[in-house]
């Protein structure tokens, strides 16, 4: 997913480099807390990407970019 944000980013996708930045940082606290077994704290901390993609969808962040965003973070809650 990290890759996908700077692509966004590269594209146009995201128009804001703070917002990619604040994604990012996201992720890696969701990793953080995945390799630390704290499964519940990673889910917390994707559920907070989800809600910041959601409040730039169709701002900062496209609205096509901002789906596969929200799908990809469902997608690794659930597995």
């Amino acid at each position: 997913m990290l890759d996908l944000i700077n692509n966004y980013l590269n594209s146009g996708d995201i128009d804001n480099s703070g917002i990619a930045n604040s994604l990012i940082s996201l992720l890696n606290n969701a990793l953080d807390a995945k390799n630390s077994g704290n499964d519940q704290a990673s889910d917390n901390l994707m559920q907070a990407f989800i809600n910041e993609v959601e409040a730039q969808s169709g701002k900062h962040i496209s609205t096509s970019a901002a789906d596969i965003l929200i799908n990809t973070a469902n997608y690794i809650i659930n597995n």
